[in-house]
């Protein structure tokens, strides 16, 4: 998979683009952080493009949502059960 310039997180494989994207979560193995990889189902870079910004954005604010929820628990329940 080539990575394609000034777009981040738009790989090349083939014809077709894809999204990849690591996150961090507070709750997950800080080795082997989750990520993220779908096809776009394009060979167009426009539409890639746009759908990789589309994705980036819904996974960042999944990220944060996802967090929040984990540090309000975690402050809720009491450091030892984090």
């Amino acid at each position: 998979m080539k990575a394609v310039r000034n777009v981040p997180f738009l790989y090349l494989r083939g014809a077709t683009y894809y999204f990849r994207k690591a996150f961090f979560v507070l709750s997950f193995d800080k080795n082997s952080p989750p990520e993220v990889k779908l096809s776009l189902g394009t060979g167009d870079l426009g539409i890639a493009k746009r759908r990789c910004l589309q994705l980036s954005l819904l996974v960042t604010e999944t990220n944060s949502f996802i967090n929040f929820y984990f540090v309000a628990k975690c402050q809720e329940s009491g450091p030892s059960t984090c």
